[in-house]
C-alpha cells in the first residue's frame, strides 16, 4: 500500500522589497491521489515554523505530468498586509501607518494594530490593556481613544486604533475611562539620584479621593515609587484629574578601584630546567632530576613569582542577595574558564571576596581577590617533554627503576597533568 511522503526541494526563494517580504519553500508529495496528496500536504503545512514577523501565505499543490502519484507544492511565507511594525504579541502587532494631524483644535496622532481574538469585543479589551500598561504617549498628548472594527480581515485579524489628542483638548471627545497614560514621561538624573515621572489621565472617578484611591490601588505598594500626586483640571463639565507616579533610585557608584602585588612564594620542584653538569667518578645522567637516592628523588624547594590583584566594585546594596553571597562561596578557588582582563584561561583563580553595607547605606563595596600563576608551554621532565600545562593545573611524575652500566638510576616513565580547579565566567562573578 502506498505511504504519503514528503520531501522539501533543495533551496529556497526569498524576495524582498521595501515594502514587503516573502519566502518560498518547494516540496514533493508521493500519494495515490490528488486529494489524499492534498489534504496531508495542507496538515504538514500547518505544522511549518513561520519566520519572524511573517505569516503563513498561499499554499499551491499541482500534479507533476512527468510521473504518476507524484504532485510539486510550494508554500508561501509573507509579510501580513498592511505591513508589520511591531510583533507585540503573536495575537498582537503594530502595523505601519501611523497618522499626525494639527489645525486649531489641536494636535492628533493615530497609531494601528492587528489582533487576533475570539470577538471585536476582546480585541478591544485586549488592546486597551496593552496600550495602558506600556504607558507610552506621543510628545505632550494624551490618550483619547481606543477602537476596533467590527469584522476581521481574510486572517482573522481585528484591526484596531489608537488615537492620542492634545492635553488641551479634555472634553466631550474623551472616551477612555479610567487611568490612562497621559503626555509623555519626565526623566531627570543627578550626581546621586534618578528619578523618572510618568503622567496619567484620570476619568470616571466622582471626587479626587477616589481617583487618587483608585491609583493608591495601583502604585501604592510597588517597587521604586518615591511618591504619588493627582490634581484636578478645571476646564470643561466633567471631572478629570491628572496624575503622577515618580520612580526614584539612588544612582549606585559602579567604578572601579584596582590593586596589586607581586611576590615570591616556595615551590617544590623535582626537576630542573637543564643540568649544567656532573662530576666525579659515579656521575650520572638523571635527565634534570634533583637529589637522587636509592628510595626516590629529593627534589629543592625554590622561590617562584606569583602574581595577585584585588578588584573593588561599588553595588547597590538591592543587588548584594543572601543568594549573591553564597554565590560567591560557591565560587571560591575557581580558575577563569576563557580569557579575561588579558590572562589566558587557566591563569587567574579567584581566592576570596570581602564586603559589606550599612541598612542606610546607598552603595556596597566588594573587594574580590584573585590569584595569577602563568599557563607554561614545552615543560621537560627527563626525557619527556609535556607540551602544555595551565597554570593552576597540577604536575606529577612517575618514576621508576632503570638499571644502566652497571647502576641502577630513577627515571621518569610518565607525567600527568591533572585538573584540580573548577573553572568559572569571571564575569558572572559581578566583576566584568
Amino acid at each position: 500500500m502506498m505511504k504519503t511522503k514528503i520531501e522539501e526541494l533543495l533551496g529556497y526563494n526569498h524576495t524582498k522589497s521595501p515594502n514587503s517580504e516573502t519566502i518560498r519553500r518547494a516540496y514533493y508529495i508521493t500519494a495515490a491521489s490528488e486529494n489524499l496528496a492534498r489534504s496531508e500536504f495542507l496538515e504538514y503545512a500547518d505544522q511549518l515554523t513561520v519566520p519572524q514577523e511573517m505569516e503563513l501565505g498561499d499554499i499551491e499543490i499541482n500534479e507533476d505530468k512527468n510521473a504518476p502519484n507524484l504532485f510539486f507544492a510550494t508554500v508561501t511565507f509573507r509579510t501580513p498586509e498592511p505591513r508589520l511594525k511591531k510583533r507585540i504579541a503573536d495575537d498582537l502587532f503594530e502595523l505601519v501607518g501611523d497618522r499626525r494631524t494639527s489645525n486649531r483644535q489641536g494636535d492628533t496622532y493615530e497609531r494601528n494594530f492587528r489582533i487576533k481574538s475570539a470577538s471585536a469585543l476582546d480585541a478591544h479589551q485586549r488592546l486597551e490593556s496593552y496600550i495602558r500598561s506600556s504607558a507610552l504617549t506621543v510628545g505632550r498628548m494624551h490618550l483619547n481613544e481606543v477602537n476596533v472594527d467590527e469584522v476581521t480581515d481574510a486572517d482573522g485579524f481585528y484591526l484596531g486604533r489608537v488615537n492620542y489628542a492634545n492635553p488641551d483638548t479634555f472634553g466631550g471627545s474623551d472616551k477612555v475611562y479610567g487611568i490612562v497614560p497621559a503626555y509623555g514621561t519626565r526623566h531627570s538624573a543627578t550626581k546621586n539620584s534618578i528619578e523618572t515621572e510618568q503622567v496619567y489621565q484620570l476619568r470616571g472617578y466622582n471626587n479626587a479621593d477616589a481617583a487618587m484611591n483608585a491609583m493608591l490601588g495601583i502604585w501604592g505598594n510597588a517597587q521604586g515609587v518615591a511618591g504619588i500626586d493627582l490634581e484636578e483640571n478645571t476646564e470643561g463639565t466633567e471631572r478629570l484629574y491628572t496624575g503622577r507616579v515618580r520612580y526614584a533610585k539612588e544612582r549606585p557608584d559602579t567604578t572601579a578601584q584596582v590593586g596589586f602585588e607581586v611576590s615570591c612564594t616556595q615551590t617544590h620542584i623535582t626537576n630542573s630546567i637543564r643540568t649544567r653538569g656532573g662530576w666525579g667518578p659515579a656521575a650520572r645522567w638523571y635527565g634534570g632530576l634533583i637529589g637522587v637516592t636509592n628510595d626516590g628523588v629529593e627534589g629543592v624547594d625554590i622561590d617562584t613569582a606569583v602574581g595577585s590583584f584585588t578588584l573593588s566594585r561599588f553595588f547597590h546594596p538591592v543587588v548584594v542577595t543572601p543568594m549573591f553571597v553564597q554565590y560567591l562561596t560557591l565560587m571560591c578557588g575557581r580558575v577563569n574558564q576563557s580569557p579575561w582582563k588579558g590572562y589566558d584561561a587557566g591563569e587567574v583563580r579567584f581566592i576570596g571576596a570581602t564586603g559589606g553595607f550599612r541598612r542606610d547605606a546607598s552603595v556596597c563595596e566588594i573587594t574580590y581577590k584573585f590569584a595569577v600563576s602563568p599557563n607554561t608551554y614545552g615543560i621537560q621532565v627527563g626525557d619527556i617533554t609535556v607540551p602544555f600545562k595551565y597554570g593552576w593545573d597540577y604536575l606529577w611524575v612517575r618514576y621508576a627503576d632503570v638499571f644502566e652500566n652497571d647502576v641502577t638510576l630513577k627515571k621518569p616513565i610518565a607525567v600527568y597533568v591533572e585538573q584540580v580547579y573548577y573553572g568559572v565566567n569571571m564575569s558572572t562573578l559581578g566583576v566584568g
